[in-house]
């Protein structure tokens, strides 16, 4: 899966995030307030940001051999900091092992920024190692300012989707959703309710899916299917029929990266039977 514009705007914050955060690390002040920065340690910090917007460019025009290059020259001046940024790239090229090992050495070199365990947590959602998902987000949680919007609580009630959790994941969506709500968030926290009975919960939440992207197929399907759970055959035609029209309309489609953008007729059909079936991207 190829990593959409939504991820990439949030990659592109909390690269950000890291960088002002790495640099400020590398210097120390007295008891007057006055910097003891060296002046290489300065000439470090410009390389250093140099480097970093010339990354964030070749990234911008895709160029993945020159933003690998840019991100090895940075690890030799800036070394936490240039194994996250090399750890984003082999991400954005579904290279998630490498991936994976890279941003382990940023978050060991590292340990208190919080950032780092934030884009752990996204690594290891990917490679659906949901244990090292959640303690990576419960780490960046307790790392990151308490008045930061973070998007890690999303990451653990995926996790603890996939591990059949879903009273865990609601609490934890809900949190994300009191933080940065979206068309995912509402739409995995419908299927959770799904999953444990709430009917009526579900189909709020996917209509409250549909209002943020009307393009969003599997979001009626999945109020469809309630209502044919519950006997509704007419409001279950009826949602079937919205999507219809509005997938002839061809709006602008959101930026999704964890729910399926559509069901099959099959998949209907295994989820009419087993709320807590998913098919992921």
């Amino acid at each position: 899966m190829f990593l959409k514009k939504k991820y990439l705007a949030t990659a592109v914050v909390v690269s950000v995030a890291v960088f002002v955060v790495s640099c400020s690390s590398n210097s120390s002040t007295t008891q007057n307030g006055t910097s003891k920065s060296s002046a290489e340690d300065a000439e470090k910090e410009k390389i250093a940001s140099e480097l970093f917007n010339k990354h964030m460019e070749a990234e911008r025009v895709k160029n993945y051999p020159a933003a690998l290059d840019i991100a090895n020259q940075l690890i030799k001046v800036q070394p936490s900091f240039g194994y996250k940024l090399r750890a984003e790239t082999y991400m954005r090229t579904e290279k998630y092992e490498e991936a994976e090992k890279d941003i382990k050495e940023a978050m060991r070199l590292d340990p208190d920024n919080g950032s780092m365990f934030d884009y752990g947590a996204i690594i290891a959602t990917h490679l659906k190692h949901y244990d090292d998902a959640i303690s990576r987000s419960e780490e960046a949680i307790r790392k990151n300012r308490p008045d930061s919007k973070i998007e890690v609580y999303k990451f653990i009630a995926i996790a603890y989707q996939a591990k059949k959790d879903d009273k865990k994941a609601i609490e934890y969506l809900t949190k994300s959703i009191s933080q940065i709500d979206g068309p995912e968030e509402r739409y995995l926290r419908g299927a959770a309710y799904d999953s444990v009975g709430m009917s009526e919960e579900a189909l709020a939440d996917f209509a409250s899916a549909i209002q943020w992207d009307p393009m969003l197929m599997s979001a009626y399907k999945r109020r469809a299917v309630i209502y044919s759970r519950l006997g509704q055959k007419g409001k279950a035609n009826a949602e079937l029929a919205a999507a219809k029209e509005n997938a002839k309309k061809k709006l602008a489609q959101a930026e999704i990266d964890w729910i399926p953008l559509d069901l099959s007729a099959q998949e209907m059909k295994v989820v009419e039977k087993n709320p807590r079936a998913s098919f992921t991207r």
